[in-house]
């Protein structure tokens, strides 16, 4: 391994370290730089737990994520409003996303 690469399980200096998020919780990465567009509208990625196995046609690791071109204050009213029980909101991206 040469000095420069990194190791999957290192955490690099623009990733955040998060638990994957589990039932009722969701984890919405804003990237900083984005800009608003007239509508107060900004893209960003919403990922939460899948209770579905793989079997079932759900993911490995139970999580899914999506990317929204929406309002994210908005997304988080709507979210607890429909029963979350907390949302995180980061500005990087998740360490176990590389897995």
């Amino acid at each position: 391994m040469t000095p420069t690469s990194k190791n999957q399980n290192q955490a690099s200096s623009s990733d955040c370290v998060v638990a994957p998020p589990i039932e009722g919780e969701f984890i919405l990465q804003l990237d900083p730089s984005a800009k608003r567009d007239g509508l107060g509208n900004v893209k960003f990625r919403l990922y939460w737990f899948d209770p579905c196995t793989p079997a079932e046609g759900g993911p490995i690791d139970h999580t899914r994520g999506q990317v929204y071109n929406a309002d994210p204050d908005d997304t988080i009213r709507r979210l607890y409003t429909d029963g979350a029980r907390s949302i995180q909101v980061i500005h990087a991206n998740p360490t176990w996303l590389a897995r």
